[in-house]
Order: structure tokens, then C-alpha cells, then sequence
């Protein structure tokens, strides 16, 4: 597994992992954890431009997101939304 990277929420709160189909090795898996205090929003399978808090899955402070379900890992794009000023750890592989 590849070591958990701290990352910061900027100004608009969004980040996002790369398809893994879209030219880059196909993930074997990933874990994001929320280290801030507020409830962030993760979303796999849409564009920055369609993920919502309405169709992502919430993820409270000091819980963890793994894109695999039944040891099957979730390809699409990965979308996180925050508050500006937490921070989460990712990483994928």
C-alpha cells in the first residue's frame, strides 16, 4: 500500500483522484480519512462538475472511505468535498 498523503481543503473544498482508466495503471484500491473535524463528501464514477453532497457518500471525522467493494476496487474518478481548512490522508494503489 502506498503511504496515507496529508492533504489540505483549499478555498473551494474539492479534490480529485484521476480515473484510473484514463491512461494511468488500474488502482488496486484506495483509503481516504478524514482527519478534520467536519463531515467531508466522497463521490466515485463523476465529474467535479456533477458530484454533489446530495449523490456522494458522507464521511464523518475520523472515519475512512476504501474504494473497494467486495475486494473488488472502484475504477472511476474520485471526488472529495470538504470545509476549507480540514485535511485528509489518501492514498491509492
Amino acid at each position: 500500500m502506498s503511504k496515507l498523503s496529508k492533504l489540505a481543503f483549499g478555498a473551494f473544498g474539492t479534490v480529485a483522484m484521476p480515473n484510473a482508466q484514463a491512461g494511468g495503471p488500474v488502482r488496486k484500491g484506495c483509503r481516504i480519512v478524514n482527519g478534520g473535524t467536519h463531515t467531508m463528501f466522497v463521490s466515485e464514477g463523476l465529474t467535479v462538475a456533477t458530484a454533489t453532497v446530495s449523490n456522494s457518500i458522507p464521511v464523518a471525522a475520523g472515519s475512512a472511505f476504501d474504494c473497494t467493494i467486495t475486494n473488488t476496487a472502484l475504477q472511476g474518478q474520485i471526488d472529495i468535498e470538504g470545509t476549507s481548512g480540514d485535511y485528509f490522508y489518501a492514498a491509492q494503489f
